[in-house]
């Protein structure tokens, strides 16, 4: 939206536009509908106002804190989008410090190598591979927020974590653990919104491109970093 406003003020400096045609498409523009407020949101999109070696340095605080919290909650990064517990899973390693950071970092790497490959292919100019790099790495910390929920759930009631998963998982109804898996979902969505919008910002796409690029880029990502996170645990 910002891109759309800066063209039409261009528009209406080199006289295409009216005065009056310029507020009325300057106010469609800026009207709070759902989707913009999404945009502008600080919480969804911090990338117009943070990204590069700044996002980066950011992201490499919220890496490390994952790293950390995950060895307490005792998981596994999985993929782009989420983690494992490692309660009956028979792997050749338990959930470490640099294991963690290890995964995170491949998760961040995929991602961002894959989205600045997409847009080269859909020949975007001006990209820098450090603005993807900083802004999906930045763009985790809603898994960092949930790696915390996780343990409180964890904390509040451990019985449903002591569970051997590799004799099947049965379930169990309790308000914590319903609050808990919500709050998980919710977390998983922002981190969907935020991939989707730190590529917006890096790449520059919109539209139809934008769409497609993200829709095909993402799950080859997810893929592609489960096989690449889960590499030293079963070796």
């Amino acid at each position: 939206m910002k891109k759309e406003l800066e063209q039409l003020l261009n528009m209406r400096k080199e006289n295409k536009i009216s005065e009056s045609d310029f507020k009325i498409l300057s106010e469609a523009l800026t009207k709070n509908s759902f989707c913009s407020i999404l945009e502008n949101s600080i919480l969804i999109n911090p990338f117009q106002k943070i990204a590069g070696f700044k996002a980066l340095f950011i992201g490499i605080i919220i890496m490390l804190l994952m790293s950390i919290l995950g060895v307490y909650a005792s998981v596994y990064i999985d993929g782009t989008l989420g983690y494992l517990t490692s309660n009956g899973l028979k792997v050749a390693r338990q959930p470490s410090f640099f294991l963690l950071l290890y995964q995170n970092a491949i998760a961040c790497m995929v991602v961002a190598t894959l989205f600045y490959l997409s847009a080269i292919l859909l020949r975007q100019k001006g990209i820098r591979i450090i603005d993807f790099l900083g802004t999906i790495t930045f763009a985790r910390y809603p898994l960092c927020i949930s790696l915390v929920f996780f343990i409180i759930e964890k904390w509040l009631k451990p019985e449903n974590f002591n569970e051997d998963l590799s004799q099947g998982m049965s379930l169990h109804f309790s308000i914590i653990g319903t609050i808990g898996g919500l709050l998980l979902m919710a977390c998983y969505l922002w981190q969907g919104m935020n991939y989707f919008f730190a590529f917006k910002e890096s790449s520059g796409l919109d539209g139809k491109r934008l769409w497609s690029a993200f829709l095909v880029t993402m799950p080859v990502a997810d893929v592609l970093a489960i096989i690449l996170t889960r590499f030293f645990l079963y070796s």
